[in-house]
């Protein structure tokens, strides 16, 4: 069994590498940064995004209305999924809708994303555990590996995330 000591020092070494990838730090060890170069071009910061002109393509975010749909949109692949659980009248929910709109656009090729709106998919959503909104899970191979309450000024956890689990993925094609 590992210790949680052991965890909570991988999970500072790659919070640290992390930070350091993307500019927030000075400090990156060089057996990370091997990893990071290799997934160069899928790893992103929050300025990339928001230079990003481009924002609409319909078919870039799967809109998701149904548990059938639910299933089918996860697949069976190893692939990253990401979903974000928002509703029409929700202010906060609108702006990280255009920059997540953005970020799909950006990593089309990567990573694949979905709406589900909550007023139209009560059951399902809270049979996901879907509390407060804006909301974004991430999934890989049909489970959860990160979820949380994203709104606009955290829109930073999301790519991060993303990152890290694409970093995974991408070790593990290796």
């Amino acid at each position: 069994m590992i210790s949680p000591y052991f965890l909570f020092l991988l999970s500072s070494v790659a919070s640290i590498t992390l930070r350091s990838a993307f500019g927030f730090n000075n400090l990156l060890p060089v057996s990370f940064a091997r990893k990071f170069v290799a997934v160069k071009n899928t790893c992103l910061n929050a300025a990339t995004v928001q230079d990003f002109d481009s924002v609409t393509d319909s078919n870039i975010v799967t809109e998701v209305v149904s548990s059938r749909d639910f299933s089918k949109y996860l697949g069976d692949d190893d692939g990253l999924r990401v979903i974000r659980f928002h509703a029409r009248s929700c202010k906060s929910c609108r702006a990280l809708g255009v920059k997540y709109r953005r970020l799909a656009r950006l990593m089309q090729d990567d990573v694949r994303f979905a709406d589900i709106e909550v007023s139209e998919n009560p059951e399902l959503c809270q049979a996901l555990g879907v509390r407060k909104l804006p909301h974004v899970q991430i999934y890989r191979r049909r489970r959860v590996v990160d979820e949380f309450t994203c709104m606009p000024n955290h829109f930073n956890m999301l790519i991060e995330s993303i990152n890290i689990n694409l970093v995974a993925v991408k070790e593990e094609m290796l």
